[in-house]
């Protein structure tokens, strides 16, 4: 009885180690099987299989910008622009929604009409923008502070904007973002052409004349140097400052220094968000032309003073384009430089 015992308890273990050995078996040949199918998956495939959220949507495509890479619309239907609207109008797109100042955009009148102001206090109204119901927002880096609540509302693309130097780059962002990235390009080469032409009109006049831009603030008068919008456009058209601008970035000039705002041309322009600040920078503007320094200045004594409107403070090739066509006109057109 006790060598029975024995016996089935030695057949047992035997079985028991025989079935740990099998499942260990089983589980090495079904380990080898998934390792062979994964080696015959491409890696492509593998991705798209392991992570299904990553393949781009057949209704959408990628495109990489300033915080990282978005999935937008083939064919957006309601873009709203943070940066204004002169690109996309430009580019065939009119906005839902933009920056539409009517003293800065007044250049662009019923172009804008029908476009909602989606700023309060100069920021994005986050509300407004809900309401319209976007499926594309356009903007720029000056807006990476609320990217994650715009990209909650609609696929957002924030262009790269360190300076205003930097337009034709916000251009050529929001311009792939819309699928219009030809059409941009188009764009810039008429640009080029244009003032190409402007050059070769100018002929060596080009090389002997200065230009001064100056704004007009409520609290005195400023001069516009190398690092914006409107320098970029005159350094296209091979124009230059005079060499004591330099002196003056980002300051007020002193009134006793108004000569140091000479040269061949003049041309003067003002901004403001309330008719308060409106009316005093008109006060300012007539008492610097009522100075008797101003009266003494080249471009003052030859008629070579022009008011500009606010576009040349702008960020679009509309604003661009607006600019080269008074560059024309005050330069080319001026029978006084052009004797």
């Amino acid at each position: 009885m006790i060598l029975i015992q024995f016996q089935w308890k030695e057949c047992k273990n035997s079985l028991m180690q025989a079935l740990r050995w099998s499942h260990y078996w089983l589980f090495t040949l079904i380990l080898i099987t998934i390792c062979f199918i994964s080696a015959c998956i491409p890696p492509s495939s593998r991705d798209s299989l392991s992570s299904p959220s990553l393949a781009t949507p057949p209704n959408c495509r990628m495109v990489r910008h300033s915080m990282g890479e978005t999935c937008v619309p083939l064919r957006p239907q309601r873009v709203v622009t943070l940066d204004g609207v002169g690109n996309a109008l430009a580019l065939g797109i009119v906005p839902v929604g933009s920056w539409t100042n009517p003293i800065i955009s007044s250049h662009l009148k019923d172009r804008v009409a029908g476009i909602a102001h989606v700023f309060s206090a100069g920021e994005p109204n986050l509300e407004k923008i809900l309401t319209l119901k976007p499926d594309l927002i356009l903007g720029s880096s000056y807006q990476r502070a609320i990217y994650s609540q715009l990209t909650q509302i609609a696929p957002t693309i924030l262009a790269e904007y360190q300076t205003n130097e930097d337009w034709k780059r916000v251009l050529i962002k929001q311009a792939e973002a819309l699928g219009k990235s030809q059409e941009a390009e188009q764009l810039i080469a008429d640009y080029d052409t244009r003032l190409a032409q402007f050059r070769i009109q100018m002929g060596d006049k080009l090389q002997q004349i200065h230009i001064s831009v100056v704004r007009i603030y409520p609290e005195g008068f400023a001069l516009y140097t190398n690092d914006g919008f409107t320098s970029t456009i005159l350094r296209d058209a091979g124009l230059a400052y005079p060499p004591v601008h330099d002196r003056y970035e980002n300051t007020l000039i002193p009134k006793e220094r108004i000569q140091d705002i000479d040269a061949d041309i003049i041309l003067i322009w003002s901004y403001s968000n309330s008719p308060a600040d409106e009316q005093t920078i008109q006060s300012t503007l007539k008492n610097l032309k009522n100075d008797p320094l101003w009266l003494q200045l080249h471009a003052v004594q030859q008629g070579n003073v022009y008011n500009v409107p606010s576009y040349w403070i702008g960020d679009s090739i509309l604003e661009a384009n607006a600019i080269v066509d008074d560059l024309f006109k005050y330069l080319l057109e001026n029978t006084e430089l052009q004797s």
